[in-house]
């Protein structure tokens, strides 16, 4: 069995942490994400994908999503949490290193294939990478980060959307826009982020079927609708067009931790 770890891990302890009450299950989830934060994977990385129950790394493979990079940042959001609930020292330490390699190798990441398919579902990826640095925006180099980063999937989407676009991405542009200027480290774009905003709502479905109406389809190439809702898509969207429903009301939060 393989287990991805973009996410997972870290974020099952944190909640684990933060509601469970048995004393003893709780010593334990610290020890096994100690034991996991000094894990390191090729150049310093993080793992991808590890085998169960031995943990052990499976050989990275050149598609994105099973090879280290700066996207694994949003999973080390899960360990700076950590670090807040816990106080522990060795969760910051394995946030701060994901955040140093991060930022070393994020310029390579895009454009990072020929095909512009694989291209859009990098933006995808490249966007968790900007969502790992919201806890650290007071830093010059972080928030310099951000600000490029944005620019660079902007560019990248409005050139390749016409062949192929993901809806997620139109979502997680319009995120990063809102928490990227309510945590002061850039100028909200409010044009672009109304256009992101009517973007990601023209995916909506209306459909009698009940287990699919009000969902929002993955993407669109060449024009036409790609005809399958994507749960991950929806989750995204929806979460996007609160917020901006929220930044229209002046009742958006800067808390980041809630962020999907």
């Amino acid at each position: 069995m393989a287990y991805r770890i973009w996410f997972g891990t870290s974020k099952i302890g944190e909640y684990y942490l933060k509601f469970s009450t048995c004393q003893e299950c709780l010593f334990r989830v610290l020890k096994e994400l100690g034991a996991f934060s000094r894990q390191k994977g090729p150049h310093g990385g993080i793992h991808p994908i590890l085998t169960l129950p031995h943990k052990c790394p499976l050989p990275s493979a050149s598609n994105w999503s099973s090879a280290p990079g700066c996207y694994q940042l949003k999973s080390a959001l899960a360990w700076y949490e950590l670090f807040e609930v816990t106080g522990e020292v060795v969760f910051l330490r394995a946030y701060e290193s994901t955040l140093q390699n991060a930022l070393a190798s994020e310029h390579d990441f895009l454009p990072g294939e020929t095909d512009a398919n694989k291209v859009m579902d990098r933006l995808h990826a490249y966007a968790y990478f900007l969502e790992g640095l919201l806890p650290v925006l007071d830093r010059e180099d972080c928030s310099c980060a951000l600000r490029n980063g944005i620019d660079r999937i902007d560019a990248y989407l409005g050139e390749i959307a016409p062949v192929f676009v993901r809806s997620d991405v139109y979502a997680q542009l319009l995120r990063l826009r809102l928490y990227g200027s309510i945590l002061g480290a850039i100028q909200l774009d409010q044009e672009a982020a109304a256009h992101e905003a009517r973007q990601a709502a023209a995916f909506q479905l209306r459909s009698e079927d009940s287990g699919a109406s009000n969902g929002l389809f993955f993407g669109r190439k060449c024009g036409k609708l790609l005809p399958f809702v994507n749960p991950t898509s929806t989750a995204l969207c929806a979460q996007a067009l609160a917020l901006w429903d929220d930044h229209r009301n002046n009742t958006l939060q800067s808390r980041y931790d809630n962020l999907i």
